[in-house]
């Protein structure tokens, strides 16, 4: 029989709801059970016996922190005291609170300073990864890819078969893990040759995985121990066709467009504004940018509309390696 997974509060100031719905539904897609007032109190319910008895009834309970949430009075401090009274209950050595910081403000409560915290920032998604890992939900550290640019004459193009499974993760999610368990029956292949493709596409930098070679579950994981994947950038340009030669024009336009800006880390909605292209896109390439040709240096946090991209990048600037490339396309 499959573990349940276990039940998770997110507990938040109002003015960090995006990040703390982002939180949810990267959570729910990794296959935990979170719990959030804006998606889990339903019409006519009266919340607040409703959230108190969801945080008595959780196994962890993140603690969502930031500048909005140390200053303010209020049921966010009165959830965080109920938790705290939680925390008492338990053994030294258990976890309960976990504390999760979007910026880098300090709690004001001593029992939640002395708790390891969980950064969200600059990786969003490497915060998330450690979530996972102190809520049991990964057997063991998670394998990390970061892209690689594939020389396709060394390695052969993904077939129809590994793009339907491309596909079938986008519509899932572009950005956040999904669990491989809602993609089985929608790609329709032996889960041990799906776990087989998964391997490779992430190899080939497509996809991220995590759980490869770990404990297994039946229901829960494939059989070489994967239970979550991710599309990588570059594997969501595959899947809008780009050729290597435009992306090279769209990064130099990216670079020429940050030059042009005269300042050392121009936000992300500026240089867009510049440019034009579809945010996600920018996003990607200026993930790849820094990680494979180290063009560019990004700032990231927390997804904010108008403010980040989807991948969580609010700023870049170049590097001399950016600057050199420019004066070599000029």
């Amino acid at each position: 029989m499959a573990k349940e997974p276990p039940k998770v509060f997110i507990g938040y100031a109002s003015e960090d709801k995006i990040a703390a719905i982002k939180l949810y539904d990267d959570l729910t897609s990794a296959g935990v059970d979170a719990w959030i007032d804006e998606k889990s109190l339903i019409g006519g319910q009266k919340w607040r016996p409703a959230i108190e008895q969801a945080i008595r009834d959780s196994r962890y309970f993140l603690s969502v922190i930031s500048k909005n949430s140390v200053a303010k009075k209020g049921f966010v401090q009165k959830e965080l005291h109920n938790a705290l009274d939680i925390l008492d209950e338990f053994p030294e050595s258990d976890i309960f609170i976990i504390p999760v910081r979007l910026d880098d403000s300090e709690p004001s409560q001593e029992k939640l300073r002395s708790l390891h915290r969980v950064d969200m920032f600059p990786d969003w998604q490497e915060g998330l990864g450690k979530i996972l890992k102190s809520i049991n939900i990964y057997p063991k550290e998670p394998t990390k890819n970061i892209p690689i640019m594939i020389d396709e004459k060394k390695e052969g193009k993904p077939d129809d078969i590994d793009l339907k499974i491309l596909k079938a993760i986008q519509l899932k999610s572009s950005t956040s893990f999904v669990r491989v368990i809602m993609l089985v029956r929608e790609i329709g292949i032996d889960e041990e040759e799906l776990g087989d493709r998964f391997e490779l596409l992430a190899k080939n930098g497509y996809i991220e995985v995590a759980g490869l070679g770990g404990s297994t579950a039946p229901g829960m994981t494939l059989p070489n121990g994967i239970h979550n994947v991710a599309l990588t950038a570059q594997g969501r340009h595959l899947l809008r066709g780009a050729s290597p030669a435009s992306m090279e024009d769209i990064d130099t336009k990216i670079l020429k467009a940050i030059a042009s800006l005269r300042v050392s880390f121009p936000n992300a909605d500026t240089i867009n504004k510049q440019l034009g292209i579809d945010p996600g896109l920018l996003g990607d390439r200026l993930d790849i940018m820094e990680k494979t040709k180290g063009y560019v240096k990004t700032q990231s946090g927390s997804y904010m509309p108008g403010v980040s991209l989807p991948n969580g990048i609010y700023a870049a600037g170049l590097t001399a390696e950016g600057r050199t490339f420019l004066r070599g396309r000029q």
